[in-house]
């Protein structure tokens, strides 16, 4: 198999409603399991695995998902996330711990985000060829997985119209809907919206938010043929776009672009695939990149419920790139970033491990060069795990003469990203523990 065509996947799984509201056509909920999630943030949550039908474009479907919501309908925050499946990774060969579906928002948000919040959630398999692979219900047509999207939408934003079992204890009623992918699934959303899927039915959500997209599309009808489709995508919803630094300089520099709706944020020192969500120290990269994306992509998503409700999310300079041709890697343009005099790239949303200045000094605390993508390899999944190369111990001691001029720098970091709602306050004091665990 070509090294294309194993890149591209990783870059990269009848009721009428209100006027102006994506139809939903689901004829049947069967309930499969219910159990409880517990408390977060004194929210009792509960997690519901159905079976949803419905009458789609190309014919019938039956599809799996999984519900979670508040137990008490006063904890609801008025909003619902659909999760679209990631199923690259149940057909990629190799892959630790595979095959396996990716609820890709629930693992990047967490559960003590999400739910603690209030969200109502839905993940929701959308993909003909697994659903009937897993024999767990079939999709006349592959393309009808955009339907099933509609569907799962329409789901938690009326509830009480569907056809839930008798004296089933239903989720609350989101009035907004927002979708969210990483990776491949966000590809299948930048499609959704490229093609105008997202208003074509009346509108299906109220805002997306889109993690390593890479400024690459993918539909459902052909999950192999990924292509560029590059500049502003929003459709009838606020879209929110966050790249690693590794996601910029492959070919996400062309997401680049800025409406009333749409907006793009750049995570600089960061890989499309850190530690946190694969770790691959002892399976081929023992110098991966180790900074979680987690913080940044959790503040986009509360930024996004914000801006649904009239406030705009922050602004933030996009990585520095260097002033040269692209050139071709796998079939889509690469440009590397600029970078300073440690190794590390110039510009875009700076986290902790970059560094920066608050009120004349400096902030940030970098510990060595970080990478978003590694060069020393022909695998395209180590490809885009990145690169850390720690400093040597004089570099250190010079940029961190103690261990607390170590956390001042973490804590002005932390502090100024959390002023520009870059991170939120939780991920800010855990910033903050860290440095002071640290040697």
């Amino acid at each position: 198999m070509s090294f294309r065509r194993l890149l591209v996947p990783v870059l990269v799984g009848a009721v009428l409603l209100t006027d102006g509201v994506a139809s939903a056509h689901v004829t049947a909920i069967s309930v499969k399991s219910v159990k409880s999630l517990g408390s977060f943030a004194g929210k009792p949550y509960r997690e519901v695995e159905i079976q949803v039908s419905g009458a789609a474009s190309g014919g019938a479907y039956s599809v799996p998902a999984v519900l979670a919501y508040p137990a008490r309908r006063s904890d609801a925050n008025g909003f619902a996330l659909v999760d679209p499946y990631n199923t690259v990774l149940y057909k990629i060969e190799g892959w630790p711990g595979g095959p396996f579906l990716v609820p890709e928002a629930r693992r990047f948000l967490g559960d003590k985000y999400t739910f603690g919040r209030g969200n109502v959630y839905i993940a929701v398999l959308w993909d003909k060829t697994v659903v009937e692979q897993l024999n767990e219900g079939f999709i006349a047509v592959a393309i009808d997985g955009y339907d099933v999207l509609r569907d799962a939408a329409a789901l938690v934003r009326s509830p009480r119209s569907m056809p839930y079992p008798r004296r089933f204890r239903r989720p609350p009623a989101a009035s907004k809907v927002v979708a969210a992918g990483y990776s491949s699934s966000a590809n299948l959303l930048r499609h959704f919206y490229t093609t105008h899927q997202n208003t074509r039915k009346g509108l299906t959500f109220d805002g997306a938010l889109l993690g390593g997209s890479q400024a690459a599309c993918v539909s459902p009808e052909d999950l192999t043929a990924y292509y560029v489709c590059g500049g502003v995508v929003a459709d009838g919803g606020k879209v929110l776009v966050v790249n690693t630094q590794a996601d910029v300089e492959l070919t996400g520099f062309l997401e680049r672009g800025q409406t009333t709706d749409y907006r793009v944020l750049e995570l600089a020192g960061t890989s499309h695939i850190p530690v946190p969500l694969f770790d691959f120290r002892n399976l081929g990269n023992p110098d991966q990149n180790p900074i979680s994306n987690s913080p940044a992509l959790r503040a986009a998503h509360a930024n996004l419920l914000r801006w649904i409700k009239g406030t705009p999310p922050p602004k933030a300079p996009y990585i520095a790139l260097q002033d040269v041709e692209p050139v071709d890697i796998g079939g889509f343009p690469y440009i590397p970033s600029a970078h300073d005099s440690d190794g590390n790239a110039i510009g875009g949303v700076r986290l902790p491990h970059m560094t920066s200045m608050r009120k004349g000094k400096p902030a940030g605390a970098p510990l060595g060069t970080y990478e978003g993508l590694n060069f020393n390899t022909n695998n395209p999944f180590l490809f885009l795990t990145g690169t850390f190369f720690p400093f040597s111990h004089a570099r250190l001691n010079e940029l961190y003469p103690t261990h607390q001029v170590y956390i001042h720098r973490v804590r002005r970091a932390a502090n100024q990203l959390l002023q520009k709602r870059l991170i939120l306050k939780r991920d800010r004091d855990e910033y903050i523990r860290a440095a002071k665990r640290g040697d």
